[in-house]
């Protein structure tokens, strides 16, 4: 338990160091990809990049439906607090149909450091590995980035 969360803050302190080092090395006069950047990153930060998306694999090995970031903008009417269901530890859960027709529930994860990353993985993991029926079941999920912090927001649509 303590390696682990031993691993967890080297992780968050790479973490942070890769965003510092993004936006410092973006100032390039030639347009750059996302991955041109990481390409640039030291290895040990390409490595927890590395990790990140490996976890990300293994829920869409589980076969769930990824949602574009747009679709489920359009559903919630952009995350309207007029849909606003309520908030927990991980984030805010909205009300919202998508376009065929289904209704469901989007959870919004929080801009905060615990939110992201690990936070949405173990919910999700979580999620997509149980059925019980006082667990709700996941439908799918959303992954939206940012250039300047590589770190992913997640959702989690599940009615």
């Amino acid at each position: 338990m303590r390696a682990e969360s031993e691993r967890f803050a080297k992780r968050s302190r790479i973490e942070a160091a890769g965003a510092w080092n993004l936006v410092n090395q973006s100032r390039s006069p030639v347009p750059v990809t996302a991955d041109d950047e990481i390409l640039r990153l030291p290895r040990e930060i390409r490595q927890a990049i590395q990790a990140h998306e490996k976890d990300l694999q293994s829920i869409t090995s589980k076969e769930q439906k990824h949602f574009p970031y747009d679709a489920l903008t359009t559903a919630t009417n952009n995350f309207s607090r007029k849909n606003k269901l309520s908030e927990g530890g991980f984030g805010t859960i909205y009300k919202g149909t998508l376009k065929d027709g289904g209704g469901g529930r989007h959870e919004e994860a929080i801009k905060g450091v615990e939110a992201r990353g690990k936070g949405f993985m173990n919910e999700a993991m979580f999620l997509s590995y149980v059925q019980h029926k006082n667990v709700v079941n996941l439908h799918g999920y959303c992954t939206a980035s940012s250039l300047l912090m590589w770190r992913e927001q997640g959702i989690i649509c599940y009615g």
